[in-house]
Formats: C-alpha cells, structure tokens, sequence
C-alpha cells in the first residue's frame, strides 16, 4: 500500500509505526484472524500492523474491512463489542475496522472512520 501511519499514545508519548498489508497476513509472516464470514466486503480488506520503537510488534491487529455497517453491527453484538458509529452518522462511514490480538484471537474493539462532507 502507498502510505504508512504514525501512531503516538497520548500517555505514554510512545511513538510507533502502523504498517498496512493488503495481501492476507499469513504471506507475511504473521498468524491472523480473518473477517467474519458473517461480513461480506464492498471493496477491499486489508490489515495493519503496529511496530514499537525498540522494534516488537505489537500483538493487536487491525482488520479494516469496507462493508455494510449493519452487518458489523451485527458482529459486534454478537462478540459483546459496542458498535463505534452513533445512527444519525451512519451515512458517514466508509471504513470499519475489527482489532483483535494475534496470541489470543479475541476482538478487543471495533472502529469506524467517517467522511464529513465541508459545507
């Protein structure tokens, strides 16, 4: 993928780097859980990796996954996970994301990312 992210946590004033890979994880090197069968995708999937600075990963992957916001509604009443998107901005979203830790497999949150038109 053409971009790669800058995370810092607001704590800890940590600084890392977020790594995106399109192709499925396992090509990578790394185990992955994939999407749930349950969600079926408009466009793409890809997943993002974090690296901390003294060169771990970090074991929380994100799946980000353009698809249908009640679907993952669905997903996240059934895994006990608050949806991220209140219902008069559900128009809005154009990405969704389901982040779960590679060594135990359980989805630790679910994020939306919204486009807001400028009036």
């Amino acid at each position: 993928m053409s971009w790669y992210g800058l995370k810092y946590d607001i704590v800890t004033n940590e600084k890392m780097l977020k790594v995106p890979y399109l192709l499925e994880l396992s090509k990578w090197g790394f185990e992955y859980t994939p999407r749930p069968s349950t969600i079926r995708i408009n466009h793409y999937e890809f997943f993002g990796k974090i690296y901390n600075q003294d060169k771990s990963v970090d074991p929380n992957i994100d799946c980000y996954i353009a698809c249908n916001v009640n679907q993952m509604r669905e997903f996240c009443l059934k895994v006990n996970i608050q949806f991220p998107v209140p219902d008069d901005h559900l128009e809005y979203v154009n990405l969704l994301g389901i982040v779960y830790n590679s060594d135990t497999l359980d989805v630790s949150m679910v994020k939306a990312y919204e486009i807001i038109p400028y009036s």
